[in-house]
């Protein structure tokens, strides 16, 4: 049969060599490094508790083209990232999708999915019982036998059609498929179960080996609360026994045990604490959903859980605490396209290379700097989309003027149904952000500028009298010299603008620079040239301009800033009313690539302010109310 699995992680891997093994015509999905990993090496995976390892050839694709045909589609990703690629799996032409891992997303998940298919489609939802890492060219797994899945519907049982179905494309294999019709009791008992053993990992900064005896049977106590929650809003416990092992003395002390060897061995760092340090973003994502299903029943006593997630570092210091543990550019933007994708939109002829994702209230405008690769924005992207959604795209060539790309841009916003967003902008993207600002301030909700300069009078005359009589020997360079001799002069006036970065900073922030110069092109780098040039001929603002953004602008200005002196701050600290200034973060020009948790912190906090005040002012409509515009009337 012929099946695609969409995510190349430890779940899709694993998945994809069954499936192989079965002798299916299996194609997989991934992007970036990895892609080109696996198409060179194929797909190989040791199996740590057999102890050998196997390789696989299944065919590697980076996108779904929605006119070929698959039986089914097994779709195996983070459920904090599966939003962003909701679109393209309903596009799929395929009458079965499996929904594997982890999420309490489920209904809104498969109403969409449903929704929005040009053919008929059953949607499954699964959990498959294997853990590991990956590695540099393979894979990790943990696993106990051939492993399997939980596999069904939400709220019904399957027919023995589809059963056979499914059970055919696992043939001649001990791979086992256990079927319930309540898949979604399954994933809130699931998750009651792991939320515990996250806290207390986090806790213990990340290694479970650390945790306490008493942390392990605090998580036991905070899990059986959690089961008592479940139970108190009519939800099935799935399957049936499984709060006895947190509830009876025996099963307690089975549970108590399975910890300690856990705590004690490799397999369970691989299958508890990687998991955990490698998927932040889920975790605070089912933290958050299962927060929501708690005010289903807001006075159900949980003191136990509650100690646990309290105890825990807050989650922006656990995203950045286990991206920068060993920090790789090239293997975290591979991760970061394996599960944003991007789109073109047209704009009045015009193409926007772009990225939505994201969810929340507020929309957060990413504008890039002087390399105009809106991609460099991940690490905040991955941090914040799980509270906001999230805007970005690349500067397209054929506007050449800041007038013009502002134009597009509010085309663009248009296009995409955004009527009003926070703008954030590093370099020269803080600089287009103040001329969006000014020209379009019904569609500025609010200002986050990172070492920047105003467009003051001032200003511009300041930077006239610095860049204007290079510009045209600049120009005149590109044009005339082979683009291949320019790379590394301009890899080098990069480096310059890195200030008080460690040894392993310095070397995160050469590998980003190499992966901006290799992928510039002379028309690309020409392009944002005259970007900055155009600038300096810029009508000058004035503070009136930006009168109506009192107390809703942030300036993010760091401490030895070589491409803007300290006066250029002070000008654009005088030009913003009353902004929130935070100038004392070292690193020099480029500090946002180089710590960003630090700017992350204090965006969250201004960012976290706008949206608390949004939402005192305004009248919500009722979460019933929601729910009835949105939802799908099959999952009545």
């Amino acid at each position: 049969m012929k099946v695609l699995v969409f995510g190349a992680g430890i779940i899709g891997s694993y998945l994809t060599h069954i499936l192989c093994l079965a002798g299916n015509e299996v194609t997989l999905l991934a992007r970036g490094s990895w892609k080109d990993t696996l198409e060179e090496n194929g797909l190989r995976i040791h199996h740590v508790i057999q102890g050998r390892t196997t390789a696989d050839h299944p065919r590697i694709i980076e996108s779904i083209d929605p006119e070929e045909y698959y039986n089914a589609i097994f779709v195996a990703m983070p459920c904090s990232e599966v939003v962003n690629v909701l679109d393209a799996i309903a596009g799929a032409n395929t009458p079965i999708v499996v929904m594997v891992g982890n999420t309490l997303q489920s209904k809104e998940m498969s109403s969409y999915i449903r929704r929005n298919s040009p053919v008929k489609k059953v949607v499954l939802f699964g959990f498959q019982t294997t853990g590991g890492s990956k590695e540099h060219d393979h894979m990790e797994c943990v696993r106990l036998g051939a492993a399997g899945m939980e596999i069904g519907f939400l709220d019904r049982t399957a027919s023995d059609k589809l059963k056979l179905r499914l059970a055919h494309m696992f043939r001649g294999t001990r791979y086992t498929l256990t079927w319930h019709d309540n898949m979604y009791a399954y994933q809130v008992c699931h998750v009651a179960s792991v939320l515990p053993l996250a806290y207390i990992t986090y806790s213990a900064n990340g290694d479970f080996s650390k945790t306490t005896a008493e942390q392990r049977t605090l998580s036991i106590n905070a899990s059986k609360e959690a089961y008592g929650l479940i139970r108190s809003l009519n939800i099935p416990i799935v399957p049936e026994n499984d709060a006895d092992f947190y509830d009876k003395s025996i099963n307690r002390n089975a549970m108590s045990g399975i910890y300690l060897l856990a705590s004690r061995t490799p397999i369970g760092d691989m299958a508890i604490a990687g998991h955990c340090r490698h998927a932040v973003a889920e975790m605070e994502t089912l933290d958050r959903s299962f927060e929501e299903l708690r005010q289903l029943n807001p006075d159900f006593p949980m003191p136990t859980w509650d100690s646990l997630r309290d105890a825990m570092p807050p989650w922006p210091t656990l995203h950045h605490a286990f991206r920068t543990s060993s920090r790789n550019f090239d293997g975290e933007l591979a991760d970061f396209r394996e599960t944003h994708i991007y789109e073109t939109v047209d704009v009045d002829g015009t193409g926007f290379r772009c990225l939505l994702c994201g969810e929340g209230s507020k929309v957060l405008v990413f504008l890039a700097g002087g390399t105009g690769m809106s991609e460099l924005w991940f690490p905040y992207i991955t941090a914040l989309e799980n509270e906001y959604r999230i805007l970005t795209f690349d500067y397209p060539e054929d506007l050449r003027t800041n007038d013009e790309l502002a134009h597009g841009i509010a085309g663009l916003l248009d296009a995409l149904d955004i009527p009003k967003a926070v703008f954030v902008g590093t370099s020269y993207g803080g600089c287009l952000a103040q001329i969006l600002a000014e020209k379009y301030p019904e569609r500025t909700d609010a200002l986050i500028l990172m070492s920047t300069a105003a467009l003051s009078e001032s200003t511009i005359s300041s930077l006239k009298m610095k860049y204007e009589k290079m510009a045209d020997p600049i120009m005149w360079t590109l044009k005339h010299i082979p683009y291949g001799a320019l790379k590394p002069l301009t890899y080098r006036s990069y480096l310059k603008h890195v200030g008080h970065a460690t040894i392993d900073e310095y070397a995160y922030i050469k590998s980003e620079f190499r992966h901006v110069v290799s992928n510039f092109t002379k028309e690309r780098d020409a392009h944002m040239r005259g970007l900055l040039v155009d600038l300096l001929y810029a009508e000058p603002h004035v503070r009136d301009d930006f009168a109506y953004l009192d107390g809703r602008v942030m300036l993010l200005l760091p401490k030895n800033n070589n491409a803007f002196i300290r006066e250029l701050h002070e000008n654009l600290i005088e030009m913003m009313p009353n902004p929130k200034v935070i100038d004392q973060i070292e690193g020099g020009h480029l500090v946002e690539m180089l710590r960003a948790d630090d700017y992350l912190r204090a965006i969250e906090k201004f960012a976290g302010a706008l949206r608390d005040c949004a939402e005192a002012e305004d009248v919500p409509m009722s979460a019933s109310e929601d729910l009835t515009e949105t939802a799908d009337p099959s999952d009545a």
